[in-house]
């Protein structure tokens, strides 16, 4: 299996126990003894750059109120990043909203409140070999 993944505007290494789907509208990521999942999805900005305040702007009208932005750089695309809990839902979340160009991505990573620390930063990494196809 080749471990990674293309699709027509980003790539993702991603080595066993990662396991890529392509789903309908995301890509969604796991591992087959994991807590979590992430989930990406990706749009193509029709003219001009995607600019930095956009992808704050954006992570922000995904997050609850008093939820801290830090600036994220993932491979060839950079942007923001931002965790909480929900406690609705009782989970962890982590999110970014990262730009190359005129594309943007939007990362999703939860799972079961408590159980963030056995994979968060594994599944974290792996946005490391994010790389732009444009």
């Amino acid at each position: 299996m080749n471990p990674v993944f293309k699709n027509r505007v980003w790539e993702l290494e991603a080595l066993p126990p990662w396991r890529v789907e392509d789903c309908e509208h995301c890509i969604e990521i796991t591992q087959p003894e994991g807590t979590g999942a992430m989930h990406i999805s990706s749009a193509r900005k029709k003219e001009g750059i995607v600019a930095d305040a956009e992808t704050l702007a954006q992570l922000k009208s995904e997050c609850p109120d008093g939820t801290e932005f830090t600036k994220s750089r993932c491979g060839d695309f950079v942007g923001y990043v931002a965790e909480y809990i929900d406690w609705h839902a009782n989970k962890f979340c982590r999110k970014w909203f990262l730009a190359c160009r005129k594309d943007l991505l939007y990362i999703t990573y939860n799972c079961a409140r408590g159980e963030e620390e056995l994979e968060v930063e594994q599944a974290s990494s792996l946005l490391a070999s994010l790389h732009s196809k444009a």
